[in-house]
């Protein structure tokens, strides 16, 4: 399996940081998808590519997820 390495943030609130980067320049890669199914059931995330090709992922768990601080919600591919 080949994939990319690139760097993913948890926000509160996807669609309101999704505006905020276009402005900057960013665009998603495609529109914001939403796990089904599962432990992470409800979670939204979309991949978005700056002006200068860097490609980030953003991440907002369902309300039921509380993250904080050094919670260790992570995953790995690979």
């Amino acid at each position: 399996m080949q994939g990319f390495i690139h760097i993913a943030m948890y926000v509160d609130d996807l669609d309101a940081l999704l505006e905020r980067i276009k402005e900057a320049g960013w665009l998603p890669v495609g529109p914001p998808q939403r796990v089904e199914g599962g432990e992470r059931d409800g979670l939204r995330l979309v991949y978005v590519r700056g002006p200068d090709g860097v490609t980030l992922e953003f991440l907002q768990p369902p309300a039921r997820m509380k993250l904080t601080a050094g919670s260790e919600l992570t995953s790995e591919v690979g």
